[in-house]
């Protein structure tokens, strides 16, 4: 299968994996880049720089997958998530899908066999600019929350690592337990253990005082599991960053299976209408073939059998002698009724069709970027941002898809504009 970059956004770093899927729902990692810091810069000149630097050094594929964190809470200092989208977009890549992180997590879920189908379970993402719940029931995501915090890299081992380490929990165990409640209350539905991912620093230290604070069991995804890499590929420290890239190959394993078999489908469809009309053509041919094959027949039983000849009373003729052919007049009017009747039976009729709703002469609009999250569908259009009902010039906005914008004029026509191209498919 093609290979694909999966990006994941926060507000101060951006990670960056190149990852092919592999039979078996495991992935095949070929590089993975983290911009942070200097190498993270707040302009967007500069962050499409960055990236398309990244792109090319690690050689990764234009075909992105992003999941995009985003907070209430946003500093005039960094670039919205919008507008890193329009800076990776950019730096050459082609955004495929935009994911919340707790949408990521529920496909990360949803990608492991549950011990359980009565309990659900509570995957958390736990970075460095904030932590990410999503409680999930098979492919259901029954509750979701994301929020920020402060994480400080640049503390003495010892002592004040542990006392963060503990305030990190204080803030997540709360949240969880809110989460927990809640799923109770709503659906009745117990939970039956935790599993944890992301970009922290030593993640694994965190367990214990989970499991003190909640009581349930929890699971840290560490390891490579499901992650191969690549052969001829070197990534320091691979194993250490396998936590870090789990949303980006959950997001971006997920999607291409459905872009597939979104693509797959219209084939099918075709492939099935075209054998539907041959077997229909065949059925009709052969009920024609039954049908005339039964007159010919008729008709030659028909002719066999002898016809009685009037006498008129006086001698009986000559059943041998051939009949006279019929005068040259008659056969010209026979042929000449002939050729007339078929002619105006075969004469088809017509029927006036309507004529075509004329196009709207108004230019289509650029679409620049969208950004799909659980709650929201925006879309960048030529530097504002709209959502469905919104009014473009005359057209009005009636969806916004992962890859495009379908507008509705005024005369009930529809048309579909692709991002960043302007142009209707």
């Amino acid at each position: 299968m093609a290979s694909a970059t999966g990006i994941e956004l926060c507000p101060d770093s951006c990670l960056l994996a190149g990852i092919r899927p592999l039979y078996g729902g495991a992935a095949e990692i070929s590089a993975v880049r983290r911009l942070e810091g200097p190498s993270w810069p707040s302009q967007h000149q500069l962050v499409a720089q960055a990236l398309r630097t990244a792109r090319h050094d690690a050689q990764l594929s234009r075909r992105a997958f992003v999941v995009a964190w985003e907070f209430n809470e946003r500093s005039a200092a960094r670039l919205g998530p919008p507008d890193v989208l329009t800076s990776i977009e950019a730096a050459g890549f082609q955004i495929v899908s935009v994911l919340a992180p707790t949408e990521a997590l529920q496909r990360l879920a949803s990608a492991k066999p549950s011990s359980s189908r009565e309990a659900a379970g509570a995957w958390l993402a736990l970075n460095k600019c904030g932590a990410a719940i999503a409680i999930v029931r098979g492919p259901d995501l029954l509750y979701s929350r994301t929020f920020p915090w402060v994480y400080r890299e640049d503390l003495k081992p010892g002592r004040a690592q542990a006392l963060q380490r503990y305030s990190l929990v204080a803030h997540l165990a709360p949240e969880i337990t809110h989460g927990i409640d809640v799923v109770r209350a709503e659906h009745g539905i117990p939970i039956q253990s935790i599993v944890t991912c992301g970009d922290l620093p030593d993640l694994r230290s965190l367990t214990m005082p989970l499991i003190e604070e909640l009581d349930l069991e929890v699971e840290t995804l560490d390891s490579t599991d499901g992650l191969q890499l690549a052969r001829n590929a070197s990534i320091p420290g691979f194993a250490e960053s396998a936590p870090a890239i789990r949303l980006a190959t959950a997001a971006t394993l997920t999607s291409i299976q459905e872009t597939t078999r979104d693509s797959l489908m219209p084939v099918f469809v075709r492939a099935a209408a075209v054998i539907g009309l041959f077997a229909l053509a065949w059925v009709g041919y052969a009920y024609w073939s039954r049908s005339d094959g039964a007159s010919r027949s008729e008709g030659a039983t028909q002719e066999s059998l002898p016809h009685p000849i009037a006498t008129q009373g006086r001698r009986e003729p000559n059943r041998a002698t051939p009949a006279e052919p019929p005068a040259p007049d008659d056969r010209s009017q026979q042929s000449g009724r002939a050729s007339s009747d078929k002619g105006t039976v075969a004469a088809p009729s017509s029927q006036p069709q309507p004529p075509p709703v004329p196009p709207l002469r108004e230019p289509l609009p650029r679409i620049d970027t969208v950004l799909i999250d659980q709650d929201r569908r925006l879309a960048l259009v030529e530097g504002g941002v709209v959502q469905v009902g919104d009014a473009i010039g005359s057209r009005v906005v009636v969806s916004i898809e992962h890859d495009s914008v379908v507008l509705r004029e005024p005369s009930g026509r529809t048309v579909r504009v692709r991002v960043r191209s302007g142009t209707k498919s």
